[in-house]
Order: structure tokens, then sequence, then C-alpha cells
């Protein structure tokens, strides 16, 4: 995974090798949707609500409480070819200890299952798929606690219906014209959403890099110092992973469609290419919205346009963030 990337998912790649654990899960897993299955928003995935269990939609968690919740993620890309090359990105896991893993099938599909100590809980990693995506389900609980049963049987009943018809936009809550600067929708994951640049024949690039930008759907901020605590620590997951910042170009406090917005501007040095990143995040009652634009080429006389653009973002309002089934 390249730093751009990087930038987009803000995850951290580990790489483990195949050993000899215990087995949390039988080695081949059948499932049928029932009447209590409901399909998660931008996904071709089904699952049942455990009980107690409160389901937030916009971004396809279920919590328990504080420490105790379940993720689902649809990455659409070759899951197989992942698979064989034999590596795994644990999205929010650096110091940790693999407890299981294990090889199984899914209804027929290949999967891999993880399970992790770290610190005071345990995280369970839970992803199959085929060719065309990867169904991926994240949970994590304290040490101690009797949950494990409980998200092993909500992994093992999902059920990943391959024909159905995705709109991938599906689950986007914000409207934004960006192919009117020459930007079109590329490819998701849940509740991030991918642009790249229209080539066309007259464009040059800055070698193989193409100007990319990223939306991602989060829980709302509380406040304005809400906002900007995240950018900062944005700034700094860039350093970690070792993008050079070199010039804050820009830093201020602004308003998108009458909500609070902070918007960060970047002179950067990405794989010794250098770029500019253009970092807005606004958030109403419902929702926060993290717009990041990498730019590496022609970045200082974008700006002026993405200023002008990012004003046309609308947030929608179209649910109540906390929702029960």
């Amino acid at each position: 995974m390249n730093s751009s990337k990087k930038i987009l998912f803000l995850s951290i790649a580990f790489f483990v090798i195949l050993g000899s654990f215990a087995q949390d899960i039988p080695q081949n897993i059948k499932s049928t949707i029932t009447k209590n299955h409901f399909r998660i928003p931008g996904t071709k995935l089904f699952i049942t609500k455990p009980a107690s269990f409160s389901y937030i939609k916009d971004i396809n968690v279920l919590k328990y409480d504080d420490s105790t919740f379940i993720h689902c993620i649809y990455i659409p890309d070759n899951f197989l070819m992942f698979l064989k090359k034999n590596n795994f990105d644990f999205i929010y896991n650096k110091d940790y200890e693999i407890v299981t893993k294990q090889r199984f099938k899914h209804n027929g599909m290949q999967g891999i299952y993880y399970k992790l100590k770290e610190g005071n809980s345990y995280w369970l990693y839970f992803s199959f798929g085929d060719s065309l995506a990867e169904n991926r389900i994240f949970a994590s609980y304290p040490i101690g606690s009797t949950m494990q049963d409980t998200i092993l049987n909500f992994m093992k009943n999902s059920f990943y219906k391959t024909n159905f018809k995705l709109n991938p936009l599906e689950n986007a809550k914000y409207e934004i014209d960006l192919n009117s600067i020459g930007f079109e929708f590329t490819t998701f994951t849940l509740n991030q959403f991918v642009y790249t640049e229209i080539q066309t024949k007259n464009k040059k690039v800055n070698g193989d890099k193409k100007n990319l930008i990223s939306i991602i759907q989060l829980q709302p901020a509380k406040d304005i110092i809400d906002l900007q605590q995240t950018a900062n620590i944005m700034l700094q997951q860039y350093q970690n992973q070792g993008i050079i910042i070199n010039q804050i170009i820009n830093s201020q406090v602004i308003l998108i469609d009458s909500n609070w917005a902070y918007k960060v501007i970047l002179a950067c040095e990405i794989e010794k290419k250098e770029a500019i990143v253009y970092l807005v995040i606004t958030s109403n009652d419902e929702i926060q919205i993290q717009f990041t634009a990498i730019l590496y080429h022609d970045g200082k006389k974008l700006i002026p346009i993405f200023d002008k653009k990012i004003g046309e973002l609308k947030i929608k309002k179209e649910n109540k963030w906390l929702q029960k089934y």
C-alpha cells in the first residue's frame, strides 16, 4: 500500500506468517438469509443484529457499549489475490499478539479469521469474499467479557449475496459535483468514496501519479474544537506514515452549508514526489465529512478551484445518527 493510499485509508499494513493456532470457527461455514437479516447499505452483505446491540447505520457499526462493537466493511477488490499474497491490513491495531489465525470457507467462498490481543481487549477479524469483493467484519471486546460467542455467531450468520445489484453511492450522505472540476467517482469502501482525475490527451501528470479525492463519513464532531483536534491527529498520522510536511500553506475555520468546518492545506513530499494535500473537515449533528484531495500536479493552481468547490458541499439530513433495529 503506497503512501497516498495510507492518507486515504489511514491504515497500517502488517505482514504475518501462517502458524499453528487454536480454532474458534468451523472450517466450512454455511449461512442462509432469514426474515431477521437486513442488508448493510452500500454492500451486498446481509446481517442479523445481536440482542442489546444498537446499529449505527451511516458507518455500519453495531455497538453494545463503548468498549464492545462490531464493524462491517465492504471492499470492492480482488479478495482472492489479497489472500494469495498472504498479507493482512489490521486497520486499528499496532501493538498486538496473534492469538488465533485460521483459514475457512463461507458458503464456498475463501476466508481468513484472526483473533488479536492488544492491551485490555481482544480483536476479531473475519474476512471472506471472491474475485470481486471482500467482506470484512471486525470487532473488539474487553478481555474477560463473554461477548466472543455472540460476535462469532454474528460473523458466521452473515450472508454475501453476490448477484445483488449495488449502487456504490447509496450510502453517501453528501452532495458535490466533482465532475465539473475534472474528477470522476472511482471506488468506495462503505463510508469512504474515492474520486480520481479524468485523464485527457493534453493533461500531463507527475510520473504515474493521478490526483485523488477521498470523502470519508464518520460520527459527528462535537464542535469546531473537535474538528481541529481531528485535523491535528490526521497530520500526525501522515508524518507517522513517512509523509514529509514541508509547509502548512493555510489553516482556517470556515463555514460550509451553514456548518463549521476546518481547512488545512499542506505542501508535502509523498514517496519523493511533491504534492499538495487539501483537507477539509466539517460536521452537522448527524455526520462528519472528511474531504481530502491529494494533488500530485497543478496543486497550487487547483487550490482556488477547490476553495470554490468545497463551498458547494451539502450534507444530507436524512437519518437520525443512532438507529436501533
